[in-house]
């Protein structure tokens, strides 16, 4: 099948939403703020930045939540210097500026973390089934709803998770993940840059199916897609891919294999066995 045979899957762009503290919404690509917004940040072409507040009292129970939705990617700075690199379909909800003994931020979907370095206040992130302590460090989580598994890749530095009272340090190149079927966790070394690409700007997969691959490009791209029958899900492939180019050249280099048939019909596209 040609490129032409299917339309043009454009890559993600940088854009996020602000939900502030009173509920009000806006896009990062406005470049607008709404009424009621605490200007505590600046925001840029990759994402938002935010300075420590003169006026802490009056804004530390302030929280405001970052979303991306299909095909968005987004960089933000906190308060204390911590850099956040969310991917597609992520929500972090973090304070506007950090007050207490903790800093403490949720996130829901998959993220880069360069936390700033504060051993005096500990950095915790929450996710669904997990909390994960850090003091400074860069570590990856992926935390997805509609995934079958919770994962933190550990760049450097060191983490904890804590998942239902028990404790598992991570060492660098570890890489920690909880089953949600199972309720099972493990921990093993990786070659972190499997799970870290896209925060570079690249796609890595070696011997991963084609339902995990269409699954991880679907929330870049924005695409829906169908497996016809099982065996093309269980399909297997390697590649290292450009994240910012336009993914048909992906379609092409998948048929090349000659093992699975791509259609499109109407914006779906529907995989089979050949």
């Amino acid at each position: 099948m040609t490129e032409k045979s299917i339309s043009e899957i454009a890559p993600g762009v940088h854009d996020g939403e602000v939900t502030l503290s009173n509920g009000n919404t806006f896009k990062l690509s406005d470049h607008s703020l709404p009424e009621g917004a605490v200007k505590v940040f600046t925001i840029d072409t990759e994402g938002i930045n935010y300075q420590t507040p003169s006026n802490k009292p009056q804004v530390k129970e302030m929280r405001n939540t970052l979303r991306t939705l299909h095909g968005m990617e987004c960089h933000i700075t906190l308060s204390d210097g911590t850099n956040v690199h969310l991917n597609a379909q992520t929500r972090l909800t973090y304070p506007i500026c950090f007050s207490g003994k903790e800093r403490i931020v949720e996130v829901e979907g998959e993220a880069y973390f360069n936390v700033a370095t504060d051993k005096e206040h500990p950095f915790i992130i929450q996710t669904p089934h997990n909390m994960v302590k850090v003091t400074g460090t860069s570590f990856n989580i992926r935390a997805y709803d509609d995934e079958p598994e919770e994962s933190v890749t550990l760049v450097n530095g060191s983490v904890t998770i804590n998942h239902e009272g028990e404790e598992y340090p991570l060492a660098p190149c570890q890489h920690f993940v909880y089953d949600k079927n199972s309720s099972q966790t493990s921990i093993r070394n990786v070659n972190t840059e499997l799970y870290t690409s896209w925060e570079s700007g690249a796609f890595f997969f070696i011997n991963k199916p084609l339902e995990e691959v269409f699954a991880y490009l679907s929330k870049w791209y924005g695409f829906r897609y169908s497996f016809q029958d099982e065996a093309a899900g269980k399909v297997k492939i390697g590649a290292y891919l450009n994240r910012y180019k336009n993914m048909n050249p992906i379609i092409d280099m998948i048929e090349d294999l000659n093992l699975v048939r791509i259609s499109q019909k109407d914006d779906t596209l529907y995989i089979t066995t050949k």
